[in-house]
């Protein structure tokens, strides 16, 4: 009896044993204390970063969701070609919590060959490896196709690019007794080929221009034998979709629409290139208005009629963007003239403007007074412009001082200057002052009084009411 009774609790004893094992091996440790963090792997990698980036802590508690973000984490460093997680459960109630890493290889060194149309720093600067990543063989095909679809803008269809990845273990120098690292090496081995060559080049949807109107504007030629190369470049079609587009939004098509097909041969030695267009309606001038905001209550200086004179745009005519911007710059010069400076920042602008444009060589003084708003009124093929006009105060010139002259006297410099004070602030006159100026010499030399420099002035400006 003793013997059973024994035997029954052995047999109890192994079955609770058996199922608190197994309740442990099934992953039962959430909410158990972390007693301990394991690396086991790490030799490159330094334990410390790792430490930096994981969230699980020594003393909080056990979270596997919180493991699998790190290991999620951990995995797109692309520093460790391996992780795992174990957790193992202490005599104490704790776990231990194991990340098991095997290293991924280190890339040393990038770089190219056979290449001869391409340098080899624009060729590697296109791929997304670099020396200090591990190898993703996802990336390296992504540079793979990277460099070819570079050597295909350039005209180059039928480039072929392999990949090799060399490695050198680690090893020591015969000569000098040095310790070698191992090193690996990834090469992009580049096979050009010939250049397509374009062997025709026609326009479809143009019924406004000739073909022999449209080829002027654009680069891409067909290929002559010992003349002309006529080589298909997919950087040079870009740049003439948008010349194409220039050409025909200055000619009153806002709405054209442009593209190329550049279909290959059999052979894929030569393209065809079609200029696909689509016109679109072309727009003509159905009015022209314009809108004053005067500053300090002050009557507009002009009227909409001697707006309109002041410019060469006429209801009827081609609506033109070019023939838009030149009617801007009449009417700011019209208000340069004046002096009319729209307020106290825009005239310490203009001031500073002029002061760069005369000692720096910068761009002449404008003056932005004028913005033009063109609108559909109706729903045709015309545009109406309306010209936004802001009219500054009335600026007179104060004094003009002249600095940094150690060699002609201001006298000679002032003759030129073509502002005078009490009178209105000119900004053509300021620009012309400016052209005067620049050309000056020196009394006794050929040669300018200063080569390296330009001659500056200084304007005070008042503002009258």
């Amino acid at each position: 009896m003793r013997f059973l009774q024994i035997l029954y609790f052995c047999l109890a004893s192994t079955i609770f044993a058996s199922t608190l094992h197994s309740a442990f091996v099934g992953g039962n440790f959430e909410d158990r204390p972390i007693a301990d963090i394991v690396f086991e792997g790490l030799d490159r990698v330094q334990e410390q970063r790792v430490h930096n980036i994981i969230q699980s802590a020594v003393g909080e508690t056990y979270d596997p969701e919180v493991v699998q973000k790190d290991v999620h984490t951990l995995t797109h460093l692309g520093e460790f070609k391996y992780i795992s997680a174990d957790v193992v459960l202490q005599s104490d109630g704790t776990v231990e919590l194991i990340y098991t890493f095997r290293e991924q290889k280190i890339i040393t060194q990038v770089s190219v060959a056979g290449n001869s149309l391409i340098t080899d720093g624009e060729l590697i600067s296109v791929t997304p490896i670099m020396k200090g990543l591990g190898i993703d063989q996802d990336a390296i095909d992504r540079g793979k196709r990277s460099i070819m679809d570079l050597y295909k803008e350039k005209g180059n269809y039928l480039v072929e690019v392999i990949s090799e990845i060399t490695e050198y273990g680690k090893d020591v120098d015969e000569f000098t007794g040095q310790r070698i690292d191992e090193s690996i090496v990834l090469v992009y081995k580049i096979m050009e080929g010939p250049r397509v060559r374009v062997k025709g080049l026609s326009f479809y949807g143009n019924h406004s221009f000739s073909s022999k109107e449209l080829s002027s504007e654009i680069d891409t030629n067909v290929s002559v034998p010992f003349f002309r190369r006529g080589e298909l470049n997919e950087q040079v079609l870009a740049a003439d979709v948008a010349s194409l587009k220039r050409f025909y939004i200055n000619r009153g098509f806002r709405d054209i629409r442009v593209a190329y097909t550049d279909p290959l041969s059999p052979n894929d030695k030569e393209a065809s290139v079609v200029f696909l267009i689509e016109e679109g309606p072309q727009y003509t001038v159905g009015g022209i208005v314009a809108q004053f905001e005067s500053i300090g209550g002050l009557e507009p200086v002009f009227t909409v009629e001697q707006i309109q004179g002041l410019i060469k745009i006429h209801v009827g005519d081609v609506y033109r963007q070019t023939d838009v911007n030149a009617a801007v710059i009449a009417i700011n010069e019209a208000y340069g003239v004046l002096g009319r400076i729209i307020n106290i920042e825009a005239k310490q602008q203009a001031i500073k403007k002029a002061r760069q444009a005369m000692f720096g060589g910068g761009p002449a003084l404008e003056l932005d007074a004028t913005n033009a708003i063109p609108y559909h009124a109706e729903p045709d093929a015309t545009i109406d412009i309306l010209f936004a006009i802001t009219e500054g105060m009335p600026t007179q010139v104060g004094i003009v001082e002249i600095k940094g002259n150690s060699v002609t006297q201001d006298k000679v410099i002032r003759g030129r200057i073509g502002l005078k004070p009490g009178y209105p602030f000119d900004v053509a006159e300021a620009n012309r002052s400016k052209d005067r100026l620049g050309p000056m010499q020196h009394p006794k030399s050929s040669e300018h009084v200063c080569s390296q420099c330009c001659w500056y002035w200084q304007c005070s400006t008042t503002s009258t009411t």
